[in-house]
């Protein structure tokens, strides 16, 4: 295993359909999403000092954890976040507030991520930051504030499986109940510029570059391009589905940059395919010639068309999400 963490995959390979082989020549796994070039992962000083606690229990004991452990259990989220399109949620912004005394600081401020079994503790889509403890903090890594950093790519129950007419997909080995943590978006985390030249180059190939857009408080965006074209883990092959059952959320661990993690939004069967909405997929506007691709997701509510967004790239032209 090389520095940045690149593994043989260690997932279920099924294709029964053809004769396509599995590209683990050409795409490397890895279990996390890496930094590319010039790309700083670190936290600007000053933003999160990191709690102070002494056990991996002090951070999920404290009276901020618990309220949030009471979620409505009917809750629901809305996954906007796609390939080559742009999703709002909102950053992180400076550490205003009051101290949090006895309290783990990251959970007292933000609420914990997930409880014991990984299941999301804020699974409505709020605006509200996703913060995992960090390397800032004292806290052991098997902190109960540490799940997703933990548990990135969620190999033992998920399986790569060849389907007509989607070509590779995903499904899952066991049930997943609502709001549970499923994996990462892993692969190379690009500088905008080179994600716009990924884009330009890639030509008919399919596109694995996914952007996330988060809108501050004072209105500035934060954008984190992953690109998993030659890297990735599992989650590289999930299909877009237009009644998905998949969120993707924004969490920190450490980073400014965030870690794209799937969550599911419903329960999930054993033996169901994972998939999560691309974006927009209102089908083309009248008069609008630009090429689209079918959808094939086979939803009731299908639009027919894969999502497109003309504006990943601003003054950039526009992007065909496949």
């Amino acid at each position: 295993m090389s520095a940045q963490g690149i593994q043989p995959w260690p997932y279920s390979i099924i294709n029964t359909v053809d004769d396509v082989q599995f590209p683990v020549a050409t795409v490397k796994f890895v279990r996390r999403a890496i930094g590319g070039r010039g790309v700083d992962l670190s936290m600007p000083e000053g933003l999160l000092a990191g709690c102070n606690c002494s056990s991996d229990a002090q951070c999920s004991d404290c009276d901020h954890h618990e309220k949030d452990q009471e979620r409505d259990g009917n809750g629901d989220a809305s996954s906007t976040a796609t390939p080559s399109s742009q999703a709002s949620q909102t950053a992180l912004d400076d550490d205003d507030g009051d101290d949090a005394g006895s309290h783990c600081t990251c959970t007292h401020r933000y609420g914990a991520v997930c409880d014991p079994t990984g299941r999301l503790l804020q699974p409505e889509w709020s605006r509200r930051p996703l913060l995992e403890c960090g390397p800032n903090c004292a806290c052991p890594m098997s902190c109960g504030n540490r799940y997703v950093q933990r548990n990135c790519h969620g190999a033992r129950s998920l399986a790569i499986y060849r389907r007509a007419p989607l070509g590779w997909a995903v499904r899952t080995l066991v049930a997943i109940k609502a709001f549970s943590f499923v994996c990462e978006y892993a692969g190379l985390i690009v500088r905008e510029r080179d994600a716009r030249k990924i884009d330009r180059e890639r030509g008919d190939n399919m596109n694995f570059l996914l952007i996330l857009k988060e809108r501050r408080s004072d209105s500035s965006a934060l954008k984190t391009h992953v690109d998993a074209s030659t890297c990735g883990n599992v989650s590289r092959f999930f299909n877009h589905s237009c009644a998905p059952n998949l969120d993707l959320r924004a969490v920190r661990t450490g980073s400014i940059v965030p870690r794209l993690a799937f969550f599911a939004q419903r329960d999930i069967v054993a033996g169901e395919d994972l998939a999560f909405s691309y974006g927009d997929c209102a089908p083309p506007a009248d008069g609008d010639t630009t090429p689209r691709l079918k959808c094939n997701c086979g939803a009731e509510n299908c639009g027919g068309f894969l999502p497109f967004d003309a504006n990943a790239f601003p003054d950039e032209g526009s992007t065909q999400v496949q």
